[in-house]
């Protein structure tokens, strides 16, 4: 074989471990049975199953569904923060409420929440719209059961077709 200029190492010191090599255009790979399972690129970027990574962080699962687990096994919150710039969002579930929520943290706004043991399809959406406890809509938005809508105080379910113009608020039971 020949020679190569490059150097590895390995070093230890008060703040860390330090493992790594002098070129600025190779990664890293940690492999075990001869199969890269993670790789830093030269870059920096960060794969798990993949050994070109392609985002900061890219995990790469074939055969499987793959999922990132993010757990905490004491009394606080578990979740993802998604942030661009000056906005900040928060999807969690509560410790104690055991509620999954999407948070605009900049804000300070919650406006999704979900309850633990929800029905199935409580909120549907497909491209013709968006389903209330029933999944494919056939409209943009539809409703299985009684819906109370609060502005307008107008209470519909299956049995009516109600038409409603604000305007001139008049109702109509067709």
């Amino acid at each position: 074989g020949g020679t190569s200029n490059y150097t590895g190492y390995l070093g230890i010191d008060d703040n860390a471990v330090h493992l790594g090599h002098n070129s600025s255009t190779r990664g890293l790979h940690f492999q075990t049975d001869e199969t890269t399972r993670m790789a830093i690129s030269s870059g920096g970027n960060v794969g798990i199953g993949t050994s070109s990574p392609t985002s900061p962080l890219h995990v790469e699962n074939t055969g499987a569904t793959t999922w990132i687990t993010v757990e905490s096994t004491d009394a606080q919150d578990t979740g993802l923060k998604i942030k661009h710039n000056t906005q900040e969002w928060l999807q969690l579930v509560g410790a104690t409420s055991k509620k999954f929520y999407l948070k605009d943290q900049t804000n300070a706004l919650w406006p999704f929440t979900i309850e633990a043991n929800s029905p199935s399809n409580a909120i549907y959406v497909d491209p013709t719209g968006v389903g209330i406890m029933k999944s494919n809509p056939a409209y943009p938005l539809d409703v299985q059961g009684t819906a109370n809508i609060v502005a307008g105080h107008l209470l519909m379910d299956e049995d009516y077709k109600i038409s409603w113009n604000t305007a001139t608020n008049d109702y109509a039971f067709i």
